[in-house]
């Protein structure tokens, strides 16, 4: 089959392959399934720096979320999310430690637990083209990838109540524990915020349908109350209740109130009105890390305009077939003899139709593959074509390919040993192909005779 005539064939049955390869895959929607851990940092943190945590707090989460592309570096993603933060004086800080900030924590013992539901919009910018050929043209499968954007979540901080009064988990919003909306105290806050997104993430294409990825992103908040701390003790007689003061002040409790263990009271009591209870200068945060399972939502391949319905469809007569492989054939016998040929193809009339030659002779064509003499190596010229006939196959799922042989000028003495090379350089490029995710069962091998 000469190159001519390959190309007569694809021009007519399918659309002509770009001069340089696009992305592999046109702008879709994907929904994807999320788990996370969040992890959370405020006033209850083990230290004073702005991002010390607690890791033996950590809790898992999930969330689903419905992402669309811009092209190769863009996408904008929508989410929800749940996930819980945890915070607890006696199980982050030491009574024993040097710091004597540390030991005053330890002393405060405050703990609280906060449910998280959020919706989240961020953009998300690639590092690298996903799904394209990078400068070696190879298809690039992984990239890392920056995220910005804004949410909206639902809170509502718990504490535990001492033994003595239930040991049951309360909301504390409503019991105003540092005297919210007193006068010269700060307002009560709500249960409804908004934050603002940004981090950081890795994503790797698991061929034609699938993506896989993991990603952090901090939460930055406009608000300081996401544990129920942040300012000074109140006086203790404006509260509104005795439950809002024990849940105040708890540095005199003998036992932990989430774990049950015994606690070291050498500093209890310490807190009096007006000292510091929280830090009301900086805002809490929490980070979200997620691994990421995308489900791509690629657009249905547009089909030809279905032909009118006859009463008596025509079937195929297999003389007409067999007078159309013999025109094939009288076509390549008019071709020059320094253009490649092979067999007729078997699937003529299918318009998914993508046919490659295979040479060993110095022969130009797009989809022309020419080999060393002698060798099965796959060297750059071949990889520059393969890459861009994988490209047209990833975005077209009905597509294949026949890979036809160049067998002008072969006699039977030399078919034997010439077509050792043949199925080995076949395979090459089926292994190739098989490794950009497409199946070996696309790309079907045209035995010569």
């Amino acid at each position: 089959m000469s190159y001519q005539f390959v190309i007569a064939q694809t021009n007519t049955a399918n659309s002509k392959l770009t001069d340089t390869l696009q992305s592999a895959y046109p702008n879709h929607f994907s929904i994807g399934f999320q788990v996370n851990a969040m992890n959370y940092f405020g006033d209850l943190s083990p230290s004073t720096n702005f991002y010390s945590t607690d890791l033996a707090l950590t809790r898992a989460g999930f969330g689903v979320y419905l992402s669309r592309t811009f092209g190769k570096y863009f996408s904008l993603r929508a989410g929800l999310l749940y996930g819980r933060l945890r915070g607890d004086d006696f199980e982050a800080n030491d009574p024993n430690s040097s710091d004597f900030s540390t030991q005053m924590r330890y002393a405060r013992n405050l703990h609280f637990r906060n449910d998280i539901f959020e919706f989240n919009l961020a953009g998300h910018f690639n590092l690298l083209p996903l799904n394209t050929t990078n400068i070696k043209n190879k298809l690039i499968k992984f990239t890392p990838y920056f995220l910005a954007g804004g949410g909206v979540f639902y809170h509502n901080p718990q504490g535990r109540m001492p033994a003595d009064q239930g040991g049951n988990w309360i909301d504390l919003q409503p019991l105003r524990t540092e005297g919210q909306g007193l006068a010269s105290r700060p307002s009560n806050y709500s249960n409804w915020q908004f934050n603002f997104i940004g981090g950081v993430g890795v994503k790797m294409s698991l061929g034609e349908k699938l993506e896989l990825g993991i990603e952090s992103g901090v939460r930055f908040l406009f608000f300081d109350y996401i544990d129920d701390v942040s300012n000074t003790y109140p006086d203790q007689t404006t509260l509104q209740s005795d439950l809002s003061r024990s849940m105040s002040n708890r540095s005199n409790e003998v036992l932990s109130a989430t774990y049950g263990q015994a606690r070291d009271l050498r500093n209890a009591g310490l807190e009096l009105t007006g000292e510091r209870r929280g830090n009301p200068f900086n805002n809490d945060a929490y980070i979200v890390t997620n691994i990421n399972l995308a489900i791509k939502l690629l657009p249905k391949k547009k089909k030809d305009e279905p032909k009118e319905k006859t009463t008596n469809p025509v079937k195929k007569d297999p003389v007409k077939q067999d007078t159309l492989q013999k025109d094939t054939v009288q076509q390549v016998k008019q071709l020059p003899k320094d253009t490649a040929q092979s067999k007729p193809p078997i699937n003529l009339d299918d318009p998914n139709l993508i046919m490659i030659v295979i040479t060993s002779r110095p022969i130009e064509g797009e989809n022309v593959l020419v080999f060393q003499p002698g060798s099965v190596a796959i060297d750059e010229t071949v990889t520059n074509k393969l890459d861009k006939i994988a490209a047209d196959l990833l975005q077209n799922p009905d597509k294949f390919i026949e890979i036809h042989s160049d067998d002008y000028g072969k006699d039977l003495n030399s078919i034997s040993e010439w077509t050792g090379y043949y199925f080995d350089r076949h395979h090459a490029v089926q292994d190739y192909f098989e490794g950009l995710g497409i199946n070996k069962e696309r790309v079907l091998l045209i035995v010569p005779k």
